[in-house]
């Protein structure tokens, strides 16, 4: 009877050990594919975007700069009108 009950408990400490093992086991695998999961959205998604636009914000920047020189040049121009009025009205 006590040999019994012992070889019970020895089965219940198995079976214990088994589902202990296998819940570990599925904590393992979650962490894994949670940590992964978190890697493609901070990382692998926001560099696939970037790759997409830069080329368009490349270009933004080339008209930018574009416009940003023309209104450089146009202010260059707006003093040396200033200048050739000034010859007529005498300097004032």
């Amino acid at each position: 009877m006590e040999e019994e009950k012992l070889n019970e408990m020895f089965e219940m400490v198995r079976q214990n050990n088994s589902m202990l093992r296998t819940m570990r086991r599925s904590a393992l695998i979650g962490g894994i594919l949670k940590f992964i999961f978190w890697v493609v959205i901070l990382v692998v998604i926001p560099y696939y975007v970037w790759q997409y636009f830069q080329p368009y914000l490349k270009q933004i920047q080339s008209t930018y700069q574009t416009v940003q020189g023309q209104g450089q040049s146009l202010s260059d121009s707006s003093s040396s009108i200033a200048k050739f009025f000034q010859q007529f009205t005498g300097g004032k």
